[in-house]
């Protein structure tokens, strides 16, 4: 008999129907959900609610942090609720979505300078929300690691490419595409505070005051390609609508020497994230791995 293909984790088909369904919440409508569900859970001890707390404690002791760590878990909650809309819904709805728009005139002027433009993209807002607003606006060609999840990678996949964006692998390959087209005048996106896959492609510096393996792609593409530097963020209101907020970078992200480079890059993106500090992903293991091999507990950035 044919052997009959399995069927994918419970965790992945129930994912992909909560993405569905999700589709027909509004973004005001998924702010408003999130603030439900966080009443709900967030007087329960989940592991989401620790993580967020411990993260917090450990990078920004100045703050109100059991204040700052509950709005985190709303903000966390309408990131995910959003992705229907972002992901399914026709472009023009993310975008009308947009309320404001700061900084655009940085956008255009790199854009006229003839020079490619590289822009960095933290874990910060709705990040997803960037394809709708650059696409339309530039040619975009950005790094993409497939999900594990494949009917989510099917939806995610889609939702970038028909917003314009071509997607290239996240290889010595994928690295060259991105490299000409930064010396071609194009645009490229890139998420500068994922944990590097190999601690040989990143330096340890500094973010937020603690040691964190800090990816050198984006300084070794700015420093060989001579792009604009420019810092975006799709910040949420109280409405649940949205901002955009585009600002200029340090040139000294283009350093030759990384460990210099990779400091300033951080302490840009610490900048960005004291402006939001309650839309940062804070439930991101930032900081997987400690000097000595150490890992830390999985309530660790």
């Amino acid at each position: 008999m044919p052997t009959l293909p399995s069927l994918p984790p419970l965790k992945h088909r129930l994912a992909c129907r909560v993405l569905e369904l999700t589709q027909k919440l509004s973004m005001v409508g998924a702010w408003r959900w999130a603030g439900v569900m966080t009443k709900l859970l967030y007087p329960f001890n989940s592991d989401l609610k620790r993580t967020i707390q411990n993260n917090i404690a450990k990078t920004l002791p100045d703050q109100n942090q059991p204040q700052l760590a509950k709005q985190c878990f709303r903000h966390t909650l309408a990131f995910g609720l959003e992705a229907g809309s972002v992901w399914m819904k026709p472009l023009e709805y993310a975008a009308n979505s947009i309320t404001k728009i700061h900084g655009l005139a940085l956008l255009q002027q790199a854009q006229a300078s003839g020079k490619g433009v590289l822009i960095l993209l933290p874990h910060l807002g709705n990040w997803e929300m960037a394809n709708q607003f650059i696409a339309p606006r530039a040619k975009v060609v950005a790094l993409y690691k497939p999900h594990q999840n494949q009917q989510l990678e099917h939806y995610i996949y889609t939702a970038r490419c028909r917003a314009g964006v071509s997607m290239v692998p996240t290889n010595r390959r994928g690295v060259a595409q991105i490299l000409r087209h930064l010396k071609s005048g194009g645009v490229t996106v890139i998420l500068p505070d994922q944990v590097p896959e190999s601690q040989g492609s990143s330096v340890l510096v500094p973010f937020f005051g603690h040691a964190a393996h800090t990816a050198t792609l984006v300084p070794k593409l700015a420093k060989s390609s001579g792009a604009v530097l420019l810092g975006l963020v799709c910040a949420r209101d109280e409405q649940g609508a949205f901002e955009v907020h585009i600002s200029s970078a340090p040139s000294t992200i283009a350093d030759n020497d990384l460990t210099l480079a990779a400091t300033a890059m951080n302490s840009y993106i610490e900048s960005l994230v004291r402006q939001f500090p309650a839309q940062y992903q804070w439930s991101y293991k930032r900081f997987k791995t400690i000097p000595g091999g150490t890992n830390e507990s999985n309530h660790n950035i």
